[in-house]
């Protein structure tokens, strides 16, 4: 049973806006070549991507290499997100590894104006995170803050799964608005859908499920991908509203490609792919690798075959 709520979040919010629906890019942090965040490239990028269709934006996330900054540099990065995005919804990431820092970044993000706070599962102490700890986790930050919660399942690079009937149960909080599930398992965000309330923003992480999850019942999406094909990736969302099922599976089957490129090279790739199109790439922060030439030839030379991306 979930405690009746009696903080900040009990009363602010209620149930899923509707601006959690569509897809969303997963925005990369450039960092100039001292390696320091540059906010001018990272404002640059943005407003180049106001220019399509995307429904919003969400920064500090994994995409955004949120475990590489600092306390101050998301500080930086949040207020930069929300000035630059001028209409469009910011969703910030404020998962942490202690549910302290969850709270301390969810309330330093709504503070700043964010519309919405992504919150990981805490990654470090994997194995011993059951759901009664990670539902307490997940009702103190819901409780701390006046903007809608979004849970955020991501096993294959956290090792933590939040199980379905943890989320179920989470879904019944009035400040808890909905899920970024990127278990890479239709029949999980099937069932994410089915048995959550119909106001529960049910979104996929992965791109290769994004019609297949609009079909299972899912609200929208959260990917990496749309920051180099945005306009793919939201004419899928279209073409799945009007009913053109045939045109949204051919442009999924091209778009594939292009994830599987992300997937293969990681935050290095998806840099090395935004420069290729036009934005602000850079390097990522080590350990991660830039990619170097003779990866972004074989990446050109995939592209073409499926005529994505301009090559």
């Amino acid at each position: 049973m979930i405690v009746k709520a009696s903080g900040k979040g009990s009363s602010a919010v209620g149930r899923a806006p509707d601006f959690l629906k569509g897809v969303f890019a997963a925005v990369t942090t450039p960092f100039d070549d001292d390696g320091q965040v540059s906010i001018d490239n990272f404002e640059r990028n943005i407003k180049m991507w106001l220019v399509s269709p995307l429904h919003g934006f969400v920064v500090l996330g994994s995409t955004g290499e949120f475990v590489h900054l600092d306390y101050d540099e998301k500080l930086r990065v949040m207020e930069a997100a929300v000035r630059a995005a001028e209409e469009r919804p910011v969703i910030v990431g404020t998962g942490a590894p202690s549910t302290r820092e969850a709270v301390a970044l969810s309330a330093a993000a709504a503070q700043l104006g964010a519309k919405a706070v992504l919150v990981v599962t805490p990654y470090y102490f994997g194995p011993t995170l059951d759901d009664r700890a990670l539902i307490k986790h997940y009702l103190t930050v819901a409780e701390s803050v006046d903007v809608p919660v979004i849970l955020y399942s991501y096993p294959r690079l956290t090792g933590v799964s939040l199980s379905v009937e943890a989320v179920v149960e989470l879904a019944g909080h009035p400040n808890i608005a909905g899920i970024k599930d990127t278990s890479d398992d239709l029949a999980r965000l099937a069932r994410l859908a089915a048995e959550t309330p119909p106001d529960f923003a049910v979104l996929t992480g992965s791109a290769h499920l994004l019609y297949a999850g609009l079909q299972a019942g899912a609200a929208g999406a959260i990917l990496a991908v749309a920051g180099v094909a945005p306009w793919e990736c939201c004419e899928i969302y279209d073409l799945w509203r009007q009913g053109k099922h045939e045109e949204a599976a051919a442009l999924q089957r091209r778009l594939d490609v292009v994830e599987r490129l992300i997937r293969r090279h990681g935050i290095g790739g998806l840099k090395g792919l935004m420069r290729m199109v036009g934005y602000y790439g850079g390097a990522p922060r080590p350990p991660l690798r830039a990619v170097d030439e003779e990866d972004l030839d074989a990446m050109r030379a995939a592209l073409k075959e499926v005529r994505m991306l301009g090559c």
